[in-house]
């Protein structure tokens, strides 16, 4: 009876085969279908909720300036409404973004979206025999027993040309979407949970799939079954 989470680089197209493996052993797969657990809770479109939830649009940066407004309206009320005339000398960058509270409403559904994904992964792992791809999932779930948190990287170029292929780019495109969607998920995961992607301490294994290979990935989840199951 083992719960297993999943972090990933970009670039590994590894849910197939997972998938894959999950069914063999009579796992549920949890990946996609944890953005639709979400959405039934809050009755909401499952687009919606990814646009909520999306690591690849995140910003640490963006986020670190809403939440900077956000303690700016609550410490004075000068700071509510007002045009850049009559704005505070000392916060002429900030203050104009405070003419529309979009972006913190934006960041506060945000807030609320994750704490309620933190309970779906929570409750999911309580039916035991799953694999949970990201979200987290790592972190949430670091002091259960029963758990094996596993990282999966390859090799850079193998990531570059799957991404070209995948998404229809060249290979300098595909190393810009590379970059910038790990940075995303890094800066993510720092931001809401304090800690780096792929730190070793947070991993029971760390896996390069581009050498290890489907046949003895497949070999090793099933020794990681195993020996929960004996436990």
């Amino acid at each position: 009876m083992a719960i297993i989470t999943i972090s990933r680089s970009f670039g590994l197209y590894e849910e197939e085969l997972l998938k894959e493996f999950a069914l063999k052993h009579d796992y549920n797969f949890m990946s996609h279908e944890l953005l639709i657990e979400v959405a039934k809770k809050i009755e909401e479109p499952v687009e919606r909720v990814k646009e909520i939830y999306s690591m690849e649009n995140f910003s640490s940066f963006k986020i670190f300036l809403t939440e900077l407004l956000q303690s700016m309206k609550d410490s004075s009320s000068l700071l509510i409404t007002g045009t850049h005339t009559d704005a505070p000398e000392f916060f002429p960058l900030y203050y104009s973004t405070l003419r529309d509270d979009e972006e913190l409403a934006k960041f506060e559904e945000r807030k609320s979206y994750i704490d309620l994904m933190k309970q779906v992964i929570i409750d999911i792992a309580k039916k035991k025999n799953v694999i949970i791809i990201g979200r987290g999932s790592q972190m949430i779930l670091k002091d259960l027993p029963n758990a094996i948190h596993l990282r999966l990287e390859g090799n850079y170029q193998d990531k570059v040309l799957r991404i070209a292929e995948k998404e229809a780019l060249d290979e300098k495109e595909a190393a810009l979407m590379l970059k910038k969607i790990n940075k995303n998920r890094k800066e993510y995961i720092n931001h809401f949970y304090d800690e780096t992607i792929d730190s070793p301490e947070l991993y029971h294994y760390i896996i390069n799939i581009d050498k290890l290979g489907k046949n003895r990935l497949f070999w090793f989840l099933e020794n990681i079954i195993a020996t929960q199951d004996n436990h």
